[in-house]
């Protein structure tokens, strides 16, 4: 059977999202007049969306607020369009994630959540939050990080934000927060209801921990990770569980001792 050939939606597609590539690349580089001018050859509404965000970003860093702002004003009205379709609405989403994050970068956190709190799409939206978290970080806004938190609803996600924003605040030296953010998360771990999800968080709380040279900590929470493994009904779940256990227990550097061999007789077939 031949290959169907391109369609004119598809080619028209594949070129604007080329489009909106160089545009943003242009901004990248402050060649502001050359990015304007390839942003207005895209046509399709949610590329040039997209390129008009990141591009907002780049005119920011130039010292070039008005124009940034005016850049995610105009992305926002384009993704406030009504969508049909369920590809659409992952566009719609994705875009808004774009925008999200890039009225983060320019030091607008508001209008940022606001956008967030739009993704219908819960994976998405909690990328945003994560990125928007550590936008915060960057910036040196330690509010704005806890505000990002609150609009995370699910109970997983609420422990992985609390890790990973932990890390970034841990790369920029701000390990009072950092440690706060991580104690916030053991605190945090114990609403996760889903056992297959309350072991991977422990195990990944476990490995800062062991990374902050505090073993004793970690060896137990891994204990713990392990111990909650045992009532993932799903096979499956559990074995993925348990190759990852034994994973984090080599990059914590420890090993199990008899408490857990008992326990992992147990699980055994």
């Amino acid at each position: 059977m031949e290959d169907e050939p391109y369609t004119g939606l598809t080619v028209t597609f594949a070129r604007d999202e080329t489009f909106a590539r160089i545009a943003t690349r242009f901004a990248e580089l402050n060649r502001f007049s050359e990015a304007d001018k390839v942003l207005e050859k895209i046509d399709d509404p949610f590329q040039f969306a997209v390129a008009a965000a990141q591009m907002a970003v780049e005119y920011k860093k130039a010292g070039q607020s008005e124009q940034a702002l005016t850049l995610l004003a105009e992305a926002l009205d384009l993704a406030k369009e009504e969508v049909y379709g369920e590809r659409t609405l992952i566009e719609r989403d994705t875009l808004l994630a774009v925008l999200a994050v890039s009225n983060a970068e320019v030091g607008s956190l508001d209008e940022a959540l606001e956008v967030a709190k739009m993704i219908s799409a819960p994976n998405l939206q909690f990328a945003a939050c994560r990125d928007v978290g550590k936008a915060c970080v960057r910036a040196g806004n330690n509010n704005g990080i806890f505000q990002v938190a609150d609009l995370i609803q699910h109970a997983y996600a609420k422990v992985l934000y609390d890790i990973e924003t932990s890390d970034a605040l841990t790369s920029a030296e701000q390990t009072e927060l950092a440690a706060r953010l991580l104690s916030q998360a053991l605190i945090e771990v114990e609403a996760i209801e889903m056992p297959f999800e309350k072991s991977l968080a422990l195990m990944e709380i476990a490995l800062r921990f062991a990374q902050g040279e505090q073993s004793a900590k970690a060896s137990e929470l891994l204990f713990q990770a392990l111990s909650v493994a045992t009532e993932i009904e799903s096979s499956y779940s559990e074995a993925r569980v348990l190759i990852q256990l034994d994973d984090k227990y080599r990059q914590a550097g420890l090993e199990p001792g008899e408490r857990e061999e008992s326990i992992l007789q147990k699980i055994g077939p």
